[in-house]
């Protein structure tokens, strides 16, 4: 699903040759963007959606929060540790699993997505971010689609003092933040599931 899990066959023996690289989809009619203002000089909220863990980078994220009185994040999903939240501070809370069908209210309600994983295969959340129309802030280990500059910020793992630049720079600019949102949808439209299928029959006709 991304070029970083493309390397990791290859490290581990695979053929070049025979592996295949096909990034994944989003439902683009089940993710949309919210109809709402800029947030201007208010609070940036922040979302992140996923297993809260180490290898999700959550401890950076969290850490990176922590210096940030002008962003709330948000943590919904499963978690490996509750100590990970031990002294996260007053702007960051954590809300258990939801069922998929709920997930598209969270990111309407998000004005930026942040996925710092120090591994990944290519996370199917961050395609719905981006047809939410969220800019993204994310590393190249997530295994993503998103471009830095482009639909957000890809900045290197395990790097807190770079996720806290990289928020606060969106929580100062709404320019930026429409800007990246509208080129995110962009980049969803252009990844769908019919996107993703077609990608695959016309691989498996390739190959006969």
């Amino acid at each position: 699903g991304s070029e970083v899990a493309r390397e990791t066959y290859i490290a581990r023996g695979g053929a070049p040759e025979r592996i295949r690289g096909i990034p994944y989809g989003v439902d683009t009619r089940q993710f949309v963007p919210a109809e709402r203002p800029s947030s201007g000089g208010e609070t940036l909220q922040a979302l992140f959606v996923g297993n809260v863990s180490v290898r999700k980078g959550c401890r950076y994220l969290i850490e990176a929060v922590r210096s940030l009185p002008n962003v709330r994040l948000t943590l919904v999903g499963g978690i490996e540790d509750r100590r990970l939240l031990d002294g996260a501070g007053p702007n960051v809370s954590w809300r258990p699993p939801v069922a998929h069908r709920d997930l598209p209210r969270f990111f309407r309600e998000a004005d930026v997505y942040v996925f710092p994983s120090l591994f990944e295969g290519s996370s199917l959340s961050i395609y719905e971010a981006l047809a939410s129309g969220l800019p993204i802030v994310t590393t190249r280990e997530s295994g993503s689609v998103v471009r830095d500059g482009v639909e957000g910020f890809v900045v290197p793992a395990h790097d807190t003092t770079a996720v806290a630049e990289r928020l606060d720079c969106l929580s100062r600019d709404a320019a930026l933040r429409m800007r990246l949102g509208l080129q995110a949808r962009e980049r969803a439209e252009r990844h769908t599931w019919n996107t993703y299928y077609g990608h695959i029959t016309d691989l498996i006709l390739s190959l006969q």
